[in-house]
């Protein structure tokens, strides 16, 4: 109790100290910065609503308006505050070339102190902004494949077909591989052995395809398959590519259904389906003695 009673005199002669006119200056100051900063706050409230709604109703953004609304509204509600605070501080005698000097040391050593943070940060903007990608896009990035679960202004998440969650930071990505838009295609390889009729086995594969398609066997697909002919002479087979149209995310599954039918017809037709083979010669060498 005793040490309470020696701070309140403390403050108290420290009270008595000032003059009354330096009190009241101080109030006066006190209720301008207060009035300033409420009135800022209330600004920038109504800012980011203002700003939200213009973002949403944007053509520009509509495949994904509520994560560009939010950033773009938290932008201009922190120039807002920082507007304000440029013009609360001559209040208390802190000059304007004092601010900018004070800005500029503070960017500078923000600027060399989280220069990765800044490049993410750009990136994460220009990402949003040019509808690279939006949630639920099945992309390809930094080597990883798999669907957008979420976009930052610092990081993308994407989740891999494995399970896996893979965070890339925004400044790396240079690359974007999107199989979200319009439509995906399905791309099957068929080997068969050399010792095979090749116009047989083309005329077998369309002829089969063109079933499918009729028939609508297969869920999702868009446009009959083409084959498309020989495409590899390998090792030890021939290699004939097939490729359709399909509804975005059905590829994967479809070339899985066409890779069981076609090789349900090439064993009906007696179509031989090779394996990988080796031919090994042996040399004599002859005894000269």
């Amino acid at each position: 109790r005793s040490e309470v009673m020696e701070a309140f005199e403390v403050l108290l002669k420290n009270l008595s100290s000032y003059d009354i006119n330096d009190v009241a200056d101080i109030i006066a100051k006190l209720v301008v910065t207060m009035v300033a900063v409420s009135i800022g706050i209330v600004i920038s409230r109504i800012a980011k609503k203002f700003v939200t709604k213009i973002v949403v109703k944007h053509n520009r953004f509509s495949s994904n308006p509520k994560t560009m609304a939010s950033v773009t509204a938290s932008i201009v509600s922190y120039l807002i505050i920082f507007f304000v605070i440029c013009n609360v501080l001559p209040v208390w005698g802190i000059s304007a070339s004092s601010i900018v000097a004070i800005g500029g040391a503070a960017s500078l050593a923000i600027g060399v102190g989280a220069q990765d943070v800044i490049k993410d940060m750009l990136s994460g903007f220009f990402i949003l902004s040019e509808n690279q990608y939006v949630i639920g896009d099945v992309v390809t990035i930094d080597g990883y494949t798999g669907k957008v679960e979420a976009i930052g202004m610092r990081t993308t998440r994407i989740r891999s077909l494995d399970g896996n969650v893979h965070i890339i930071p925004n400044g790396r990505i240079s690359v974007v591989t999107n199989m979200s838009k319009g439509f995906n295609r399905a791309i099957v390889d068929v080997g068969v052995t050399y010792d095979e009729d090749i116009d047989r086995v083309l005329a077998v594969l369309r002829d089969e395809m063109k079933l499918v398609y009729n028939n609508e066997r297969l869920t999702g697909m868009i446009a009959e398959p083409s084959v498309l002919g020989v495409e590899e002479l390998g090792d030890s087979s021939v290699v004939i590519r097939i490729s359709t149209d399909c509804e975005i995310g059905e590829n994967w599954q479809l070339e899985r259904e066409l890779r069981r039918i076609i090789k349900k017809r090439l064993e009906k037709e007696g179509i031989e389906i090779p394996f990988p083979q080796r031919v090994i010669h042996i040399k004599e060498e002859k005894d000269e003695h």
